[in-house]
């Protein structure tokens, strides 16, 4: 696989990992607070709608979208990097 394709799988792999890291803090504050998509939105200043759109479909989520939701839900975000070997 050449660099672009590499580049390609590597965002892919990126922007599922952050949402599916957006929609665990979620559930979780959900589960401990009740933490709706509607008070989620509130804590934002944005419509549920807006919220809903960015967690709905990881593709659809960009950096600042989570940075934002995860504002408002009091949480941050870690990330490790995998080395693979070369060939």
């Amino acid at each position: 696989m050449g660099h672009e394709g590499m580049e390609q799988d590597v965002a892919h792999e990126l922007r599922r990992a952050v949402w599916s890291e957006v929609r665990r803090a979620f559930d979780v504050r959900r589960e401990e607070q009740g933490l709706t998509q509607a008070e989620l939105a509130r804590r934002i200043g944005l419509q549920r709608e807006r919220v809903h759109y960015w967690m709905s479909r990881p593709e659809r989520m960009t950096l600042a979208a989570a940075a934002r939701l995860l504002a408002g839900m009091d949480a941050r975000l870690e990330c490790r990097t995998r080395l693979e070997e070369r060939r």
